[in-house]
C-alpha cells in the first residue's frame, strides 16, 4: 500500500505519523493536547460524552469508544461503556 499527501509532500505526512503514534488527541476546555498511550489509564463514556482518564486529569475525547478500542492493543473494553489500559505502569 502507498500513500501519499495530497500535495507530493510526503515529509509532512512522515512527520504527521511521527507525532501521532502511539499518541491520542483529547481536549480541555478549548485546547487540544496529545496524550500518549502510556499515561491513560482508561476511556469511557458518561452522559453520552466520551472521556480520556489520566493520573494528572480527566479530558474529552471526541472520538467514539469503538474508535478508541482499537487504536492499540493494550486497550481492552471491560463493559459497554469503558476501555481500560493493560499496560499502564
Amino acid at each position: 500500500m502507498i500513500i501519499e499527501s495530497r500535495n507530493g509532500n510526503n515529509e509532512n505526512l512522515v512527520n504527521y505519523i511521527k507525532e501521532y503514534n502511539g499518541k491520542v488527541q483529547v481536549f480541555n476546555e478549548n485546547r487540544i493536547k496529545t496524550v500518549s498511550f502510556k499515561e491513560v489509564i482508561k476511556f469511557y463514556c458518561e452522559n453520552k460524552i466520551n472521556y480520556c482518564e489520566t493520573v494528572e486529569m480527566t479530558y474529552t475525547v471526541r472520538k467514539p469508544l469503538y474508535e478508541l478500542e482499537n487504536i492499540a492493543s493494550c486497550f481492552v473494553r471491560t463493559s459497554k461503556k469503558t476501555i481500560v489500559n493493560l499496560d499502564i505502569s
